[in-house]
């Protein structure tokens, strides 16, 4: 299993991560990689000047390089090379679903299934659209009057550059993104859009599991008090959507019922910010996995857990708040994790055990936890497992959420997916 870390492609996250009691459960059936790649500016300026004369998408190819050493060394752990999973959360979701995309699909051998959990996929504009990141660091620098600018920032301290390594608005917009840096369609390592590539089949076929959580934008959604505000923060993210998309998601998200500790648009906001960047990526993918791949070897899951903590203060069941769940309640520095010392203890061994199940076998239900249901496939039905305590159900995505992915779909052009 080769853990791709997340930290929304702005920081670094590895080292929250520790693989010890997933091993553990596993009797030491799997073995654990773990590993960074760069990110925020180091990883993922994009330019002309990058693209004559450097790397674009750098922190993608530092995992592409890391994947190339585990099939040459691996074995040397007691690994075997042709049995390889990726594992990623949020951002190293949105990693491994890129890697399934990765020149069009093209299988190098360099892992054989694949696991996303909460998928991270933000704007991946082409280069061209980015210049204004490199320009702005170029002028906070003292190489805006140099004949070679690249060359320029190349020769500064990079404790120099890291004061430049920080969140900031995209073009035109007046708010700063949660995040601000992002992999760029290149035209080489994505010579489209990923959904694109998604819709066409461009992509490696491997096994696949992936799924989100209930209230996936809660963390990141503007608590707007009007529709304005909650179509600004959009956006702000988002800053290619014209008029008529502002129009279509006011109508896809209309003014829901009043959560607890915030204001009245705060639910649409977080409902669409939920699904335009996580959920709906999510299933979109596992639709062209099923219309393109083997069916019988998909799976999905909706994580509905609750944690007093994030309920009593309105955020449902936020971002990767099944972490705790996978790894173990003090492997990860995710908030939920002591609610999995208590009363939420009894979803640990279920949720460790399909992982490592998948990990093992490429199926979930192989080694599942004796307690555990028996894990559905996705399908045309789009069924996924809804995890919840002592009372782990098969669902299918209801028909509103059904029509909000596909309307985001055909946004992608303006999401930039």
């Amino acid at each position: 299993m080769v853990f791709f870390q997340s930290g929304g492609y702005i920081r670094n996250a590895s080292p929250y991560v520790n693989g010890t009691q997933l091993i553990s459960a596993s009797n030491n059936n799997i073995i654990f990689v773990n590993f960074n790649y760069r990110v925020g500016m180091f990883g993922f300026l994009a330019s002309k000047e990058v693209k004559e004369d450097g790397h674009l998408n750098a922190g993608l190819m530092d995992q592409r390089f890391l994947l190339n050493w585990i099939q040459k060394h691996i074995e040397e752990f007691g690994g075997d090379p042709e049995h390889v999973i990726l594992h990623g959360e949020s951002a190293g979701a949105g990693s491994v679903a890129l890697q399934l995309v990765a020149y069009g699909g093209k299988d190098e051998g360099l892992f054989a299934g694949a696991i996303a959990e909460s998928t991270f996929m933000p704007g991946i504009p082409n280069p061209d659209d980015l210049q204004y990141q490199f320009d702005r660091v170029v002028n906070a620098t003292d190489c805006a009057d140099a004949d070679d600018t690249l060359k320029c920032l190349r020769g500064i301290k990079s404790t120099d550059l890291q004061a430049h390594n920080a969140k900031a608005p995209f073009d035109g917009r007046t708010y700063r993104s949660y995040f601000y840096w992002a992999p760029t369609t290149d035209g080489d390592m994505f010579p489209d859009l990923p959904s694109k590539l998604y819709e066409k089949g461009e992509f490696v076929k491997v096994p696949l599991l992936s799924g989100s959580c209930t209230n996936e934008g809660s963390n990141y959604a503007v608590n707007a008090g009007t529709s304005a505000q909650f179509i600004r923060y959009m956006q702000n993210e988002y800053p290619y959507l014209t008029t008529e998309d502002t129009e279509t998601i006011l109508d896809l998200y209309p003014q829901e019922p009043k959560i607890v500790k915030h204001d009245t648009w705060f639910p649409s906001a977080s409902r669409a910010y939920g699904e335009a960047t996580f959920i709906c990526p999510t299933n979109n993918i596992l639709n062209a996995f099923a219309e393109h791949a083997d069916p019988k070897t998909l799976w999905s899951y909706r994580y509905n857990v609750a944690i007093e903590e994030f309920t009593n203060d309105g955020y449902g069941v936020p971002h990767v708040s099944n972490a705790p769940a996978v790894f173990g309640p003090d492997m990860t520095a995710a908030k939920a994790g002591p609610s999995y010392r208590t009363y939420n203890a009894p979803m640990v061994p279920i949720v460790q055990n399909y992982w490592i199940s998948f990990v093992r076998s490429f199926d979930p239900n192989t080694h599942r936890d004796e307690d555990a249901p028996r894990w559905e496939n996705w399908g045309d039905d789009q069924r996924r497992l809804v995890f919840e305590l002592n009372n782990n159900t098969m669902e299918s995505v209801d028909k509103g959420q059904r029509e909000r992915c596909e309307a985001w779909l055909d946004m992608s052009g303006s999401t930039k997916h």
